[in-house]
């Protein structure tokens, strides 16, 4: 088991003496990573409520100092010497694939392949609003980004999605891990493993699940909610390996921690600071 160390990237100590300061002690102590999140901005009226508190009320200050999640990893890069790099979780619908793509391939280039790519549907349904992206189409632009990710990152630069093939495009430089690691963030009473689309986070069913069931992938659960991690686990437990040729099959017993008689399956993460970073 392996765990991700604190990294003040929000709040009154986001600033680069203390960004740097953090990941060099983390390093040092023997963390095997940071992980970081993302918003770009917060509505100054917010009517969603927040997922990881039972009274949905938002638990941070959203006045504060929030850094940018790509270019603060990159920064930590330049720092550190083998520290791994988790966006926990960058928002993927609402963004450009192309850009998630050159900034995300840029980073693992620049800290010699240490970023794992951590995504998720987003939550915060005022923020799709500002920005003009249909908040109920963001399941199926999760689905499309992620394909277009991998048709960049690990084929010609010809990715398919839904509706149609994208012009072909030169793409360089490539992540310098291939595959680069893609972790799926996201929490609710159903297990998310590599097998399960990403649009089923949105509330949909996508028959183009086959997609995931690719190796890299692997689910990342989120919640602070007392409890929730139990429950997380229990059902994280249930969850088939697909990683391999023969899906379903049992999971290495050589991977992340699962509650007492259960077995984690390969492509799941047992909590959001922990797990085998992909080799």
């Amino acid at each position: 088991m392996k765990f991700a160390g604190p990294l003040p990237w929000m709040g009154p100590l986001a600033t680069p003496a203390h960004v740097a300061e953090a990941a060099t002690t983390v390093e040092a102590i023997g963390y095997d990573s940071v992980a970081i999140g993302e918003h770009l901005f917060y509505p100054k009226q917010i009517r969603a409520r927040y997922p990881y508190r039972s009274d949905g009320v938002l638990s941070v200050d959203p006045t504060v100092d929030s850094l940018e999640i790509f270019t603060t990893l990159a920064y930590v890069a330049a720092r550190t010497q083998r520290l791994g790099l988790l966006t926990h979780v960058v928002v993927l619908p609402y963004r450009s694939p192309f850009l998630t793509a050159k900034l995300a391939a840029n980073v693992d280039v620049l800290s010699s392949g240490r970023l794992t790519l951590g995504v998720g549907v987003g939550w915060l349904r005022d923020e799709f609003e500002v920005l003009g992206v249909d908040w109920h189409q963001r399941g199926k632009r999760t689905d499309d980004a992620l394909t277009i990710l991998r048709g960049l990152f690990e084929e010609d630069g010809t990715p398919e999605v839904a509706g149609g093939t994208i012009p072909p495009v030169h793409f360089y430089p490539k992540p310098v891990q291939r595959p680069l690691p893609i972790w799926i963030g996201g929490m609710g009473p159903r297990p998310r493993c590599a097998g399960w689309p990403a649009s089923a986070r949105a509330g949909r069913r996508s028959p183009r699940s086959r997609r995931w069931r690719r190796p890299g992938r692997r689910w990342m659960p989120h919640s602070r909610r007392r409890g929730a991690a139990a429950r997380t686990l229990t059902s994280t437990a249930a969850c088939s390996w697909t990683g391999g040729p023969r899906a379903g099959r049992p999971a290495p017993a050589s991977t992340t921690a699962a509650p007492p008689g259960t077995r984690a399956p390969a492509n799941c993460l047992m909590s959001s600071a922990a797990g085998r970073r992909p080799g």
